[in-house]
């Protein structure tokens, strides 16, 4: 992702390439958030390779009419097995739909999945070290955590938390049933 000091009004996508390790022009698609003011690149990314980054003069222009000089930065990508992978099947859920989650010991979430249903949830990728885990039942189907309205007399959506934490080791996977209760 590309960010900057000033907010970045325009960019250029025909200036800016990736390519990889064979020197292969990788195909990108741009997202652009102004919110955050950074414009993200998303591309199909393959375990234990470089790429290397491209922005060409002009590719980004930010509020004062101000550009970019060329940028390239080399991106390594882990292998798969720097990574862990828990396999959750879930007992005791009250109803469904329901959001997982997997956050760090800080509460930044790491993923998530949605299920309507009760079926095994993937988690892959997953970074070694310790992880907590938080179902979400949404009730309205909207699939994300709604806090609810006082005027209107909405309670927020039910969250319950996995009491213990999840230590992911690289290179291991982790069938898991836990019972929510």
């Amino acid at each position: 992702k590309f960010t900057a000091s000033t907010p970045i009004v325009d960019y250029s996508e025909e200036s800016i390439s990736i390519m990889d390790k064979d020197s292969v022009q990788v195909p990108f698609s741009t997202e652009f958030n102004p919110v955050k003011n950074e414009l993200v690149l998303k591309f199909d990314r393959a375990p234990a390779n470089n790429y290397r980054v491209t922005a060409l003069p002009g590719a980004i222009t930010d509020l004062f009419e101000e550009t970019n000089d060329t940028i390239s930065q080399s991106v390594t990508t882990k292998a798969l097995s720097d990574y862990g992978t828990i396999m959750l099947n879930l007992q005791n859920i009250e109803s469904y739909p329901i959001i997982v989650q997997l956050t760090d010991t800080k509460g930044k979430v790491l993923d998530e999945k949605y299920s309507e249903k009760n079926e095994t949830l993937n988690f892959r990728f997953i970074s070694p070290g310790n992880v907590l885990l938080r179902v979400i039942f949404d009730t309205n189907q909207n699939r994300k955590w709604d806090t609810g309205n006082y005027l209107k007399k909405i309670q927020p959506e039910k969250i319950k938390y996995f009491r213990d934490t999840l230590e992911i080791r690289a290179n291991f996977d982790y069938p898991e049933s836990l019972s929510l209760d």
